[in-house]
């Protein structure tokens, strides 16, 4: 019984150690991974994995920590959940293109904003932004901004985008640019009454908000 319960151990002992492994080599915090699109670097320790079993997803999470138990060995800041912005991307589109009307759909996804340009045949152009945005909403943490438009040729202007990081020179600015040029679509309804249709208030313009600087300064710092 006790080389049963010693063999069992070790073999735990392994596993962890071999998942400790992996995380500290392949995460996107590990290789200060800021790519907003990368479809060949797909990593498991994402939120979203369509590959786990949906009775997985259905469980409640609860964890609780003390100050002495948030930092890891030897860091200066807690480990924070991490997503794929292409899976994210993936998603949003899949969920988009169901909606009555919407037949084309691309979803870009940055480390604070989603910009969607979409076509439609839908008479009612405000209606279906508001469809459009409040399903990227559903999908994306809070702090983040959602900007659409129904003009087909913005496909191809965030298609650009792409291939691109955030840390590419130049590249706020020009999506800066692109979402003025988005803004000129509908953009549905507010999002509450201190948020404009974009999710943006006084705190939270164009995803600066607080809970963004400290995400990324933990990205930075880790």
């Amino acid at each position: 019984m006790k080389k049963l319960v010693l063999a069992i151990t070790l073999c735990f002992v392994t596993f962890a150690t071999g998942c400790q492994a992996l995380m500290e080599n392949d995460s996107p915090i590990a290789k200060d991974n800021q790519e907003l699109f990368n479809s060949k670097n797909r990593s498991e320790f994402t939120v979203i994995n369509p590959d786990k079993d949906y009775h997985q997803i259905q469980r409640f999470g609860y964890v609780r920590h003390q100050p002495e138990t948030a930092l890891p060995r030897g860091g200066r800041n807690p480990q924070i959940a991490v997503y794929d912005p292409e899976l994210l991307a993936d998603a949003i589109s899949k969920l988009a293109v169901l909606i009555p009307d919407v037949n084309d759909v691309a979803t870009l996804v940055t480390d604070q904003n989603v910009l969607i340009a979409y076509e439609t045949t839908s008479e009612d152009r405000f209606m279906t932004a508001d469809q459009v945005k409040q399903t990227a909403m559903s999908c994306v943490p809070r702090f983040f901004n959602v900007y659409v438009s129904d003009q087909p040729e913005m496909i191809k202007n965030i298609e650009r985008f792409g291939s691109l990081t955030s840390r590419t020179e130049n590249v706020q600015e020009v999506l800066e640019h692109t979402i003025e040029e988005m803004l000129q679509s509908p953009q549905g309804r507010r999002m509450s009454a201190s948020e404009n249709e974009n999710g943006e208030n006084d705190v939270n313009m164009r995803g600066y908000s607080d809970m963004y600087n400290r995400y990324d300064q933990i990205k930075r710092n880790n």
